[in-house]
């Protein structure tokens, strides 16, 4: 299943598809943007142009993402697939509700698709070297004004729709190891790391059942 470039060997369709376990025939093969579509139908539409982006949109960027994390695996796909669906509501908010509520710390910073607190958000704006100097620049994010500034230059597309992957990859190395065999004990191995727990919510797991369909696995 594992394949040297997500570009390669034909797989991707101008960039459209996601990789398959073999190549199908072009009539039947489906789109990224399909796919996304069948886990997270919520993305037919978009009202927001600021917060939320449609399949059609989402497709590309998280093609572009996974190329660049390196995840090469059609159960990886999948669980970064039902995990951001998850958490942005069918791509609707790149940002948590309560992020401007000075009540709220544990949601200052808090965001991107698949809305990673604001520890893990320093990592990840830290990751880019073209943003090193901006995050020194903002200085504390322990204030909310800091820790939202913070997140503002994570919520571009370019940004925004690499956290899955490299949250995947950076945090929950077991987890990607073990969905190069996509199977329900993978799942929970990632939910697990994503939750610090492995009694995972219905709701999560409906969207890893709408992933595996989709990808037949």
């Amino acid at each position: 299943m594992k394949f040297s470039s997500a570009m390669s060997a034909g797989l991707l369709v101008a960039g459209t598809a996601f990789a398959s376990p073999t190549p199908s025939p072009a009539s039947t093969q489906k789109t990224a943007a399909q796919q996304i579509l069948e886990i997270a139908p919520g993305s037919a539409s978009c009202a927001s142009t600021d917060e939320c982006r449609t399949n059609v949109q989402v497709a590309p960027l998280l093609i572009d993402a996974f190329n660049k994390t390196g995840l090469y695996h059609l159960g990886q796909f999948a669980a970064v697939l039902a995990l951001t669906a998850f958490e942005s509501g069918d791509y609707k908010y790149k940002r948590n509700l309560q992020h401007n509520d000075p009540g709220q710390k544990a949601h200052w910073g808090q965001g991107t698709s698949n809305l990673q607190t604001l520890t893990y958000n320093v990592k990840f704006a830290n990751s880019f070297p073209e943003l090193k100097d901006k995050v020194t620049a903002i200085g504390s994010t322990d204030t909310m004004a800091g820790a939202n500034k913070l997140l503002d230059l994570l919520v571009d597309d370019q940004y925004n729709f690499q956290s899955g992957p490299w949250f995947m990859k950076t945090q929950c190395p077991d987890a990607m190891k073990a969905l190069e065999t996509p199977s329900d004990a993978a799942w929970t191995t990632y939910m697990t790391c994503v939750l610090g727990s492995g009694d995972v919510p219905q709701a999560r797991t409906d969207y890893w059942t709408a992933a595996k369909k989709s990808f037949n696995l």
